[in-house]
């Protein structure tokens, strides 16, 4: 594996964005951490509708004979509590076709996510059984997806944005 700068780990946020291109360089960085890394596959995922069925195959989640937003945080904090790790990661690879058309459930289904994440990083406030870093990696092609290692926090720019 590449020497990545010691400061990416702890400057990563809930939700990052990287180029599809990065995908494996990523996981194996993930990895390397000793994080466990789940991935979601977007290549068919175009709406809400299609998310949630795909989030419910790719990450074990609760299945339903019809999938809905109100059920999603449930599921997925269900989820969680099998997975015996510490610090989680959810790759969805292709992310970026959600842009033409699902954007608005693309932000619903990041909302989601980022909700529990944050209820599962503070398990006093919470009641999820212990502390959990949940991260949220959207992958997809386009200058709005950077490669991976992300600048340094000291570069003045938006974790997951290059410069132009």
């Amino acid at each position: 594996m590449d020497e990545m700068d010691p400061s990416l780990q702890s400057s990563l946020g809930l939700v990052n964005l990287v180029s599809q291109a990065s995908q494996e360089r990523l996981m194996r960085t993930l990895e390397g951490w000793g994080e466990r890394v789940f991935v979601l596959d977007g290549s068919v995922v175009h709406d809400g509708e299609t998310f949630l069925a795909q989030a419910a195959r790719d990450l074990s989640l609760t299945q339903r004979a019809r999938y809905h937003w109100a059920g999603f945080p449930d599921d997925l904090w269900g989820w969680l509590l099998k997975v015996e790790d510490h610090d989680v990661s959810i790759v969805w690879a292709h992310a970026d076709r959600m842009l033409n058309g699902g954007l608005a459930d693309l932000l619903l289904a990041v909302e989601c996510v980022s909700g529990v994440a944050r209820q599962v990083y503070d398990p006093s406030e919470s009641g999820f059984p212990r502390e959990m870093n949940l991260r949220l990696f959207l992958l997809g092609e386009g200058a709005n997806f950077p490669e991976f290692p992300l600048p340094p926090p000291e570069s003045g720019l938006p974790v997951g944005r290059t410069a132009d």
